[in-house]
């Protein structure tokens, strides 16, 4: 009975990590669509078009809008100032369980065409068995910090402080380890083969 109130509980704490991101993301971005739309409703009265493929042209122009900050904040984060800002923002939200791998899943998706890797994977070597993990933090010749992921809920995990030769690169994308770990492991062996021998 306790073994099934404590799955019980640790699966809807798994998933509150796991949406809470998604309602901050969906709830800003209402918002913003909100704000935007008191800002396009004069436009709308000069322009005279009242909607476009059955879509009226007051949210087109909110959404158009919003795109268009969207992507003016991603050049303004890229500039020296607009970096600092960012770390300075993202170490507070860092805080919250779970935005670290929420962050690399949504970069991985993006960067994915880039070829870029949110979070480079490793296999991590103790006395009797191994397992795949994050690898946070590297100090030259020195501990090399990893995050283990559970499974099924890979949000949920420990911290391991490891020496390097007991850490190997593997050259797999960020989302296709955390769907394997959500897997129950199907999908490890591919992940495997990608190892840097």
């Amino acid at each position: 009975m306790k073994k099934n109130i404590g799955f019980f509980k640790t699966t809807i704490l798994g998933g509150l990590i796991f949406l809470l991101p998604l309602i901050l993301l969906i709830t800003l971005l209402g918002k913003a669509i909100s704000i935007m739309m008191k800002v396009a409703e004069p436009l709308d009265e000069i322009i005279p078009v009242g909607s476009i493929g059955g879509i009226a042209f007051v949210n087109l122009l909110a959404i158009a809008g919003v795109i268009l900050v969207c992507f003016f904040a991603g050049i303004a984060a890229k500039s020296v100032f607009g970096k600092k800002i960012f770390q300075n923002i993202e170490d507070k939200i860092s805080i919250f369980p779970g935005y670290t791998l929420f962050k690399a899943r949504m970069t991985g998706r993006i960067g994915k065409k880039a070829g870029k890797k949110s979070l480079q994977i490793v296999l991590v070597k103790f006395d009797d068995l191994s397992q795949i993990a994050f690898e946070i933090e590297r100090t030259p010749g020195g501990p090399v910090v990893c995050f283990l992921p559970g499974s099924p809920d890979p949000w949920s995990g420990s911290i391991a402080i490891v020496s390097e030769n007991q850490v190997e690169l593997i050259n797999a994308e960020t989302n296709d380890t955390i769907k394997a770990f959500e897997r129950i492991g199907t999908g490890i062996s591919a992940i495997l083969e990608k190892r840097d021998r």
